[in-house]
């Protein structure tokens, strides 16, 4: 999962880099301000999209690290993003 946040940041850079070129016929560089603010733009997008998965792996580390043998169940990541979820949202998810 951790090796679609570098996939997605250079999908959008390239879509939105499309984008902007298309608007200007015969162009075909970017100016050093607009590449910077648009990798600026995929890399918040790209963070945006993974850092929930991110988060949840670290949740889920930190129990288990925290956790003797005795007493440790098998919290998945998916659990954690539930328990999360329901923590920290204030609107139902079912």
């Amino acid at each position: 999962m951790l090796c679609l946040k570098p996939a997605i940041q250079y999908t959008v850079y390239e879509y939105c880099k499309e984008i902007v070129l298309k608007t200007r016929p015969g162009e075909e560089n970017l100016a050093s301000a607009e590449v910077f603010f648009l990798g600026m733009v995929a890399r918040a997008v790209s963070t945006i999209i993974c850092f929930p998965y991110t988060r949840g792996k670290v949740m889920v580390q930190s129990a288990k690290s925290g956790s003797n043998e005795e007493n440790e169940s098998k919290v998945t990541i998916t659990d954690m993003l539930l328990k999360m979820y329901k923590e920290e949202v204030s609107v139902p998810l079912f």
